[in-house]
């Protein structure tokens, strides 16, 4: 019984108990059963993924591939641009992954195949430039 309560931990949940801690300067804990049922790992970067310098831990991209090469799926998730987010992650190739970026604007699934990419009409730019233009003292674009 009290085995069954506490189940071995898989190589997939030590990953990403690696992964975590990785992130966290190896302060991160959590319960090994709730880790092996875990498929899918998508990571704020800023205060989550990296450190307070921005940058990840040691051992972080080393523990990102071996979960996904264990069968784990790992997406970025920021309101950070891709130039932005592929700037700290030079050790990821954010392109080929899932991810969220501009707090949703831009979308991409398995493979980083685009879902989603929401942009602001040409006009309504022009307008909002002008504005900023004529408004100087105001606004800052």
């Amino acid at each position: 019984r009290e085995a069954s309560r506490h189940p071995r931990p898989s190589p997939r949940s030590k990953l990403l108990g690696t992964v975590m801690a990785a992130a966290h300067g190896g302060t991160m804990r959590s319960s090994d059963g709730l880790l092996a049922t875990i498929q899918v790992l998508a990571s704020d970067l800023d205060g989550t993924l990296l450190n307070p310098d921005h940058k990840p831990g040691p051992g972080t991209f080393e523990a990102i591939a071996a979960f996904q090469a264990a069968g784990g799926i790992f997406a970025v998730c920021t309101g950070r641009d891709k130039g932005s987010a592929r700037g700290v992650l030079k050790g990821l190739d954010i392109d080929k992954l899932p991810g969220v970026y501009m707090n949703g604007t831009i979308v991409q699934g398995l493979g980083g195949a685009p879902l989603q990419s929401v942009t602001l009409h040409d006009k309504l730019v022009k307008e909002v430039v002008e504005w900023g233009r004529s408004n100087r003292g105001d606004a800052s674009i």
